[in-house]
């Protein structure tokens, strides 16, 4: 079943499917923020300056500028939030969504654990937009994530990147915020090649959340922080390239969330 009377809005899943790939260990049930009462503000990015490191080394100070037009990502913009030394592995669950928000929140100057996300992910099924809970359904929302975290007193608010703007997530980046991305994952992204790059390509797998907290712009990939451990990809890390984003992007449901966490 799925979500089409809402105005301008794609037909999304009502719950998140369960689907595990057989010969895998991890379960993809990560499901799109359906009931849009409870979303926080769209997101956009001020229009002010913003410095990066560019290709050579150097600091630039560029102004980005949403209100005059289609923003474009800088193709020499090369920032890199700081990972520090936390990697999450959601092990079997289906927290995904919850790790997720742990992940992000680890460039603001917090160390979330496993327990604590696996703890939160079963509180977000109770605030998320689909009664009950495991065993009746597996997964949740980043809308329950977010939620549950703010409980917790990690998470102070939260932004969603407008449908039709998915340049500024890349924007967000700049501006030191890490991404929380939701959506339908591909056999190519769930196993990157030798060189830690995901692909489109292959079957669709099932919902997935990550996290974007880099950009490369002369080679248009974002950097994907993953919740499955460190031997996944390269010390947990991968990355996607711009156009196999958009390309997702458009064909599938995209929900990508800025956090605004509870400085430690």
């Amino acid at each position: 079943m799925t979500n089409a009377s809402l105005p301008g809005q794609r037909a999304i899943p009502l719950r998140p499917p369960a689907r595990q790939v057989a010969g895998a260990t991890r379960l993809f049930t990560a499901g799109p923020s359906t009931d849009l009462r409870n979303y926080g503000y769209l997101w956009a990015p001020p229009d002010t300056h913003v410095e990066y490191e560019t290709v050579q080394g150097k600091a630039a100070k560029r102004t980005v500028q949403p209100s005059r037009g289609t923003w474009s990502p800088p193709v020499d913009a090369v920032k890199l939030l700081d990972r520090r030394d936390v990697r999450l592995d959601q092990g079997v669950s289906s927290a995904c969504e919850r790790f997720s928000v742990g992940n992000a929140s680890v460039p603001q100057g917090l160390t979330p654990t496993n327990a604590q996300c696996l703890a939160g992910y079963h509180r977000a099924q109770e605030l998320d937009e689909w009664p009950g809970a495991e065993p009746r359904y597996y997964g949740t929302s980043g809308n329950g994530a977010c939620k549950a975290a703010r409980e917790e007193g990690i998470v102070k608010s939260w932004w969603y990147v407008p449908e039709d703007r998915p340049e500024y997530i890349v924007a967000a980046i700049l501006f030191g915020y890490a991404v929380q991305w939701s959506g339908v994952w591909t056999e190519g992204m769930a196993w990157p090649n030798d060189a830690a790059v995901m692909s489109s390509a292959g079957a669709p797998i099932g919902g997935h959340a990550t996290v974007f907290d880099g950009w490369i712009g002369p080679w248009g990939l974002l950097r994907v922080v993953n919740s499955w451990s460190e031997e996944w990809g390269k010390d947990g890390v991968a990355y996607l390239s711009w156009d196999d984003y958009l390309r997702n992007h458009w064909e599938r449901w995209p929900e990508a969330i800025i956090i605004n966490y509870a400085r430690p």
